[in-house]
C-alpha cells in the first residue's frame, strides 16, 4: 500500500521574460536650441545731431565811431562757429546677440535597461509525492 499525497510538483514561480524594459525611451531633446537669431541691439541711425545750432553774433560790434576810442568794426563775431555734431551717432549696426544653432542636445541619450528582467524562471514549490510504506 503506498498512499501518496500529490501537490502540484510543477507549480513554480515564472516570470519568464518579464523585464524592467525601457527600450529606446530617452531622454532627447533633438534639435531644440537656444536660439537668439538675429535678435540685436541696434539703434541704426540714432544719432547725437546739433546740425547747424551756433553761437553766431554777426555784425555785432562795439562801435564808437568818431570818439577818440575808435574800435570801429571790432566785433565778436562767431559767425558760422557751430556746435555741429552732424551725422555722429551710436550706431551698432548689425550688432546682435546670436546664439545661432546653439542647442541643448541629448539626442539619443536614454534609459535603457534592455532585457533585464525578474526572472524566475522554474522556481519550484516542489513537494515530492510521500510514500507510507505498510
Amino acid at each position: 500500500m503506498y498512499p501518496q499525497r500529490d501537490t502540484c510538483p510543477w507549480t513554480s514561480l515564472d516570470n519568464t521574460g518579464t523585464s524592467l524594459d525601457n527600450i529606446g525611451t530617452s531622454l532627447d531633446n533633438v534639435g531644440t536650441s537656444l536660439d537668439n537669431v538675429g535678435t540685436s541691439m541696434d539703434n541704426t541711425g540714432t544719432s547725437l545731431d546739433n546740425t547747424g545750432t551756433s553761437l553766431d553774433n554777426t555784425g555785432t560790434s562795439l562801435d564808437n565811431t568818431g570818439t577818440s576810442l575808435d574800435n570801429t568794426g571790432t566785433s565778436l563775431d562767431n559767425t558760422g562757429t557751430s556746435l555741429d555734431n552732424t551725422g555722429t551717432s551710436l550706431d551698432n549696426v548689425g550688432t546682435s546677440m546670436d546664439n545661432t544653432g546653439t542647442s541643448l542636445d541629448n539626442t539619443g541619450t536614454s534609459l535603457d535597461n534592455t532585457g533585464t528582467s525578474l526572472d524566475n524562471v522554474m522556481t519550484l514549490s516542489h513537494n515530492l509525492s510521500v510514500a507510507f510504506f505498510g
